[in-house]
């Protein structure tokens, strides 16, 4: 935790730099950047690490562990952004702000319930505890929702401090970074994997994607070598594996496999913290409208201040996006050779670029069939240079 607060606070003043040091192509665009001076500091590599806690990803634990991570997030941030204040100065538009007040990220929930349901600050009876009742009607009383995690957290000093001037008008947002989590070879933000075993494409070729706390952790049972195709065949999943143990498969549920409600209550138990909004791509097992209302309704109850993109199953089973060929490309004249093999690569991609693993007939020759043939993954793993033992 100290060294996560120790990057948190060189990020913080980086990002501020990085305001004063950018090019502005408009006086108007430098103008409006400088007067609230807005940085938005995130995190990636959540999936990867509970997934190397051994923690299933719509565990109790694994909330309170996202809940610490979005409290020690905030804490530092406005922190290290109030003593950058008393270094620079506030941003221009502090006076009169939500901060100027006292007001903090935290306190939204209890502001947002007020109002919703009393519309007037003269409505508010003094004698009703409101913190215990947002808690209860969010649902999310179970997660500790307005207590601190963290005995040197003191929010009432800080809260004091930010009255007298704060540099940013916000600090903290949750991005995708979809594109920069593959350069870090780790998860996106705080998205679970897309599946377990496939090849993503983009303009660079086709790479190969295997998630490698999954495959250390068969290996570590003994059962890798054993069910690797059979992984690949069941398209990056393995909730239909018998062989593979429950707690395994509680651990590496995919997108698809993880209820979308589970996805509203992570990002409601960051909001709470996040100044700015939240990226949050929901995974929706039906095409239902009703459902999805639902969960859509769910995350303005929580006090989501957005999510991102909506991805459904698709209708027919050869559009799916896990290992299948695009039936575009195997109407294409280039279908008529062996398709090249996925390049080496051993970070995972995203939903954004997901790829194929298929082949052709050995004979070069394709079958006039909707069902791609899917070439076993040890033979990928062998013709890209795949090392079984290090994972390169």
């Amino acid at each position: 935790w100290e060294k996560f607060k120790a990057v948190i606070r060189k990020a913080i003043r980086f990002l501020d730099n990085v305001i004063d040091a950018n090019y502005y192509a408009l006086e108007a665009v430098e103008k409006g950047t400088k007067q609230s001076r807005k940085i938005g500091l995130g995190f990636m590599g959540y999936q990867d690490m509970i997934e190397k806690l051994k923690l299933p990803v719509d565990s109790k634990e694994a909330l309170k562990l996202l809940d610490k991570i979005g409290e020690t997030m905030s804490y530092v941030a406005i922190e290290t952004s109030v003593e950058l204040a008393k270094e620079r100065g506030t941003y221009p538009n502090f006076e009169g702000s939500d901060w100027s007040k006292g007001i903090l990220p935290i306190d939204t929930l209890e502001h947002l319930f007020r109002e919703r349901f009393l519309n007037s600050e003269s409505y508010v009876d003094e004698d009703i505890d409101y913190k215990k009742l947002v808690d209860k009607y969010v649902g999310l009383d179970d997660y500790e929702t307005k207590e601190s995690h963290f005995p040197m957290f003191d929010w009432e000093e800080l809260r004091e401090k930010v009255k007298q001037g704060i540099r940013n008008a916000c600090q903290t947002t949750l991005a995708p970074t979809a594109t920069i989590s593959i350069i870090a070879g780790t998860s996106q933000s705080f998205e679970p994997y897309y599946a377990l075993v496939y090849s993503r494409t983009n303009i660079a070729g086709r790479f190969l994607e295997v998630n490698e706390n999954f495959i250390n952790d068969l290996k570590r049972l003994g059962l890798w070598d054993k069910l690797r195709e059979d992984v690949l065949l069941q398209q990056g999943s393995i909730q239909d594996i018998k062989e593979i143990p429950q707690e395994i498969k509680n651990i590496y549920k995919t997108a698809y496999e993880i209820d979308t409600e589970v996805y509203i209550k992570q990002a409601a138990v960051l909001q709470k913290w996040i100044d700015s909004s939240i990226s949050r791509n929901l995974y929706f097992n039906t095409r239902d409208p009703q459902k999805i209302m639902e969960i859509y309704l769910k995350a303005w109850k929580y006090g989501l201040k957005a999510t991102y993109y909506a991805f459904m199953p698709a209708k027919i089973k050869t559009e799916g996006k896990y290992v299948h060929e695009d039936l575009k490309e195997q109407q294409s004249p280039s279908a008529k050779q062996d398709i090249e093999q996925p390049k080496e690569r051993s970070n995972r991609g995203t939903p954004a670029d997901r790829g194929t693993l298929v082949a052709s007939k050995g004979n070069g020759k394709k079958e006039k069939s909707n069902t791609p043939e899917i070439l076993p993954l040890d033979e990928v793993m062998k013709q890209e240079g795949y090392c079984e033992e290090c994972g390169n």
